[in-house]
């Protein structure tokens, strides 16, 4: 009987591992050339919660977040200060709340071991990363919904990532560094999100989007600043207005795949356009 009772605890402990596994998402169904994501749950891959950590104050010393992060209050990493992530966390943020960045976060996903970023349960949206001057953050393999990222004079650096479903405008850039590598802003084409803009520029940052998807969004973009910006190899659409140009900002479009027409205007260089979806755009 004893035997049988350990047998039964066992199988049930298998039960639930297997439940909180992330279901596969690895796309090629949903014709938009890479996998999909940003649905009405955001979990990391493999996530079994050990540890669950709440957090009020600021993050003044090299620090490491793992299991479950509860973010009750918005919060600073200060300058010289290291915030690590280490795969398969998940961080829910409460209404409202932030990070502003004046140090450095490190997001160090792995495939199949996504880190998940979302609001605490109950509620739909959190704030932001704000990432100051002299700040930076930097992800792999993260998937974030609820919250965008601001960023006035730091860097923001994303590889391997998905961003949806804010209350407005998901990047936004006035000064500083973007980064953005076979990254995902917006959700596959029938699926919701609330964003209104996928990316807004102002100002004169240094921007690099490549290789990604911009998607499901009122727009895709409002370019008002910057120059030189790298667009090339990326797929744009299911937006209402795929990108809406404004001022002397210029970039660079070429081998870039549009539902609809290319955009126009002086300043976009458009070499090679594609005609169908660039393949190797959005996570890998």
């Amino acid at each position: 009987m004893f035997a049988m009772k350990r047998l039964l605890l066992l199988g049930l402990a298998v039960s639930a591992l297997v439940g909180c596994k992330k279901a596969d998402n690895a796309g090629g169904d949903d014709g938009t050339g890479g996998y999909g994501g940003g649905g009405s749950e955001t979990m990391a891959d493999a996530f079994i919660a050990q540890t669950t950590t709440d957090v009020s104050t600021d993050v003044t010393t090299d620090t490491t977040w793992s299991g479950l992060v509860k973010v009750h209050a918005s919060i600073t990493v200060p300058a010289g200060v290291t915030l690590t992530i280490e795969p398969s966390t998940v961080i829910q943020f409460d209404q409202n709340i932030g990070v502003t960045v004046k140090g450095t976060v490190l997001a160090k996903g792995i495939k199949g071991g996504t880190i998940g970023m979302q609001p605490a349960p109950g509620i739909q949206y959190w704030n932001a990363w704000e990432v100051a001057t002299g700040g930076t953050i930097n992800f792999n393999y993260v998937t974030s919904r609820g919250g965008g990222i601001t960023v006035s004079g730091g860097t923001a650096i994303s590889r391997d990532s998905e961003f949806s479903n804010v209350t407005h405008d998901l990047l936004v850039v006035s000064s500083g560094t973007i980064d953005f590598e076979y990254s995902w802003i917006g959700v596959p084409t029938g699926q919701t999100d609330s964003t209104h803009c996928d990316m807004h520029f102002t100002g004169s940052p240094t921007i690099k989007v490549s290789h990604s998807n911009l998607s499901t969004a009122s727009y895709g973009i409002m370019f008002y600043g910057g120059q030189n910006a790298d667009f090339t190899y990326d797929n744009w659409f299911s937006n209402s207005l795929n990108m809406d140009k404004q001022g002397s900002a210029t970039g660079d479009l070429s081998n870039g795949y549009f539902d609809a027409a290319t955009p126009v205007g002086s300043g976009l260089t458009k070499n090679n356009m594609q005609t169908t979806m660039v393949a190797d755009a959005g996570p890998r």
